[in-house]
C-alpha cells in the first residue's frame, strides 16, 4: 500500500492536488465504471452509425458526380431541341423526309427535351453535397480577373499589348 502512495505522490500533478487539498481522501478506483460499460454495450452501434454514415456519403457523392458530369451531355440536348424547330419546318414541307412522323412532333419533342434539360440542370443543383465547391460553374456570370499571358492582346482592357 505503500508503494502505491508513494508511486502516485511522485506525480507532481498529484503532489500539487494533496497539497491543495490536504484532507480530501482518494476515491478508490472502480474496476469498471458504468460509463465504460456503457460504452463497451455502444461501441459496435457507433462503428455500425459510422460505417453507414461513410456509405451514405460516399454514394451520396458518387451519385451526384456520375450526374455532375453528365451535364455538359444533357446541355448539348437543349441545342438539339433547339433544332427541332427547323426540322419541323422542313418535315412539313417535305412529310415523306420523316417516315410517317408529323411534323408537330417535332416541336413538341423539343419542348419536352428543353423542360428536361432545366430539370435535370436544377435537380443536380439541388442534390450538391455541401463541401461542393464547383471549380468551372458553367453559367459564370462574372468571371475572375486573371491577367493576361504575356504578348497576348487584353480585349478586356481596350486591346492594349502587353509586352512580357
Amino acid at each position: 500500500m505503500l508503494d502505491v502512495v508513494e508511486t502516485i505522490m511522485a506525480d507532481p500533478v498529484d503532489r500539487a492536488i494533496a497539497a491543495a487539498k490536504p484532507n480530501a481522501r482518494r476515491r478508490p478506483a472502480r474496476p469498471w465504471p458504468v460509463c465504460a460499460t456503457l460504452m463497451m454495450l455502444a461501441l459496435p452501434f457507433l462503428i455500425a452509425e459510422a460505417i453507414a454514415w461513410i456509405a451514405l456519403t460516399l454514394t451520396w457523392w458518387a451519385f451526384f458526380g456520375i450526374l455532375y458530369l453528365m451535364r455538359p451531355a444533357v446541355l448539348l440536348l437543349g441545342i438539339a431541341a433547339i433544332m427541332s424547330v427547323p426540322m419541323a419546318i422542313v418535315v412539313w414541307q417535305h412529310p415523306d423526309a420523316a417516315n410517317g412522323i408529323p411534323f408537330w412532333a417535332f416541336p413538341l419533342g423539343g419542348i419536352g427535351a428543353l423542360l428536361f434539360v432545366v430539370g435535370y440542370v436544377g435537380q443536380v443543383d439541388r442534390l450538391r453535397p455541401p463541401d461542393f465547391t464547383d471549380r468551372y460553374p458553367p453559367f459564370r456570370t462574372s468571371r475572375p480577373e486573371e491577367p493576361s499571358p504575356p504578348g497576348r492582346l487584353d480585349a478586356d482592357k481596350g486591346s492594349t499589348f502587353r509586352a512580357g
